[in-house]
């Protein structure tokens, strides 16, 4: 009797446009099987069309932003097994001049503020981990100035660029201080007597010009040319001769100050 009225209820429920609870229930499920269908369907198009792609685990562990001018870019090195333990400043850079188009020779790169210099040292004993924010300073050359260079190659611009800030630097740093040192090494000899309190000045200034001088020469050295980058050899050799000629005639200051004292000795 109880299974005959379930069945007459159920024929009723039909009769009368309801359906029964189980198959509202199935009807829901599909339907809400169908609905995750066409969500994951729209947000694959959208994810095409805007360019966006998932980000694995290893990848976002070894990518960092890099900052030039107003634009950012995000750099990664997924392609080193170990990371930003692997890879080096010379990988940044080369990275750097795909997205920015400047020349490694010409790139100043900072993290926090702090120059990277050893292109030969993993990233992260610089401190830099995923995320870090790295700043370039370079500007990629014009047409008129690959044109001045003998391969026509941008990376020989940069290293144009490189020599001649070294050759300012030392310009505008040593060149007044031994103008001042030869003045007042000339007023010493002038004066006849020893000075024992002035002689050690004058020889402190000669040995910070020492300094300056040589620190230029081995930047100079350290500016590596390729073979075929003959106008940066040029000036690299030019930039050298200059620096030895500032050398040269501090010798010649410092040989005039030892004659002049022996001779007061003697």
């Amino acid at each position: 009797h109880t299974c005959w009225s379930n069945l007459h209820s159920e024929i009723d429920g039909r009769q009368t446009g309801h359906l029964p609870s189980r198959f509202i229930k199935i009807i829901a499920q599909q339907l809400a099987i169908v609905y995750l269908l066409l969500w994951r369907a729209f947000i694959s198009t959208l994810s095409s069309f805007i360019g966006f792609k998932r980000v694995k685990k290893h990848e976002r562990k070894s990518t960092l932003l890099l900052k030039w001018e107003n634009h950012s870019y995000d750099i990664t090195f997924k392609e080193f097994s170990k990371g930003l333990d692997e890879a080096t400043l010379r990988d940044l850079k080369e990275k750097c001049k795909l997205a920015t188009g400047v020349p490694v020779a010409a790139m100043k790169l900072t993290v926090s503020g702090a120059n990277m210099k050893d292109e030969t040292a993993q990233l992260s004993s610089y401190g830099v981990h995923s995320g870090s924010i790295i700043v370039l300073e370079g500007k990629p050359p014009g047409e008129d100035e690959i044109q001045e260079t003998a391969s026509g190659n941008p990376e020989e611009v940069g290293l144009n660029l490189r020599i001649a800030q070294t050759v300012e630097k030392l310009k505008v740093a040593s060149v007044p201080v031994i103008e001042k040192y030869d003045t007042e090494v000339s007023e010493y000899i002038a004066a006849g007597t020893i000075d024992e309190a002035k002689r050690r000045k004058l020889y402190d200034m000669s040995a910070f010009i020492n300094e300056q001088i040589m620190q230029a020469l081995f930047t100079l050295d350290g500016i590596t040319c390729a073979s075929e980058f003959t106008t940066a050899r040029q000036k690299r050799r030019e930039g050298v001769r200059y620096a030895q000629s500032l050398l040269d005639r501090l010798d010649k200051i410092k040989a005039d100050l030892k004659a002049h004292i022996e001779l007061l000795k003697a």
